[in-house]
């Protein structure tokens, strides 16, 4: 039985939509995978922007690593891909009628060189029978990514949403902040429950974090508007005759 993972971490540095946080996803992605789930730092690929000495996320790298990683695995072994950066839509060709989600759902490579779902789908088919491979995309419209899987989440997802299911969240930009955490901490194995009793009772999980839930923050979305993608893909290429029909060429 062999692990093996692939994290790529795209923070866009200099550009109208850079991030700040991926590379840090993908710092604390290793570090969980190595000390929670026994991979060995060897059988993980990084892929990141902030760093020239690194492998750069561009399509062409993250088509290659996610091609390599596939055929690598054998019956029995566990992988792991997760991608933290934009992700983004796209209304399908004037001959298409795009899949079920109505558009094509991609994820946005540094280089703006997308990979748009029926191709991730695609190389995802190839994993072996009896391997198992796990997908986290932490970017906008991931849930349409891959589809008929057994988990989902994301709003693209094609599958009805089950009605009072759960309690509705509550309000305000901490506690929104707190369910990303709370999801994220789950992924590593931390429970909201897991919390210290330092003699006067429970902490509440955002004392243990630290948050400060009075504070301002300044969150951005990572989605990449199609208007907004057609000009840095401009910039990127030098061309400036881009348009929706003429994307793949």
């Amino acid at each position: 039985m062999a692990k093996k993972a692939l994290l790529i971490g795209i923070n866009y540095p200099g550009t109208a939509v850079e991030l700040r946080g991926c590379v840090n996803d993908v710092r604390r992605m290793q570090k969980c995978l190595i000390e929670r789930y026994g991979f060995s730092k060897k059988d993980i690929t990084i892929l990141i922007d902030t760093d020239k000495s690194c492998i750069q996320p561009t399509g062409k790298n993250i088509r290659h690593h996610l091609e390599e990683l596939i055929d690598f695995g054998k019956s029995g072994d566990f992988l792991v891909f997760h991608y933290s950066g934009h992700g983004t839509r796209l209304p399908p060709p004037d001959d298409e009628s795009g899949d079920s989600t109505g558009y094509d759902e991609c994820i946005t490579p540094s280089d703006m060189n997308l990979i748009m779902d029926d191709e991730f789908r695609s190389m995802v088919s190839k994993v072996k029978k009896g391997c198992q491979l796990t997908i986290i995309s932490d970017s906008c419209h991931s849930g349409g990514l891959i589809e008929e899987v057994k988990e989902q989440i994301g709003e693209s997802h094609v599958k009805p949403i089950e009605e009072n299911h759960a309690d509705p969240p509550k309000p305000g930009i901490a506690n929104y902040l707190l369910s990303i955490l709370t999801s994220f901490l789950a992924i590593c194995g931390i429970s909201k429950s897991q919390t210290t009793d330092r003699g006067g009772g429970q902490e509440s999980f955002a004392e243990e974090l630290e948050l400060e839930t009075d504070e301002t923050f300044d969150v951005k979305t990572r989605y990449i508007p199609f208007h907004i993608y057609v000009s840095l893909l401009k910039q990127k290429t030098g061309k400036t005759n881009i348009q929706s029909g003429s994307l793949s060429t």
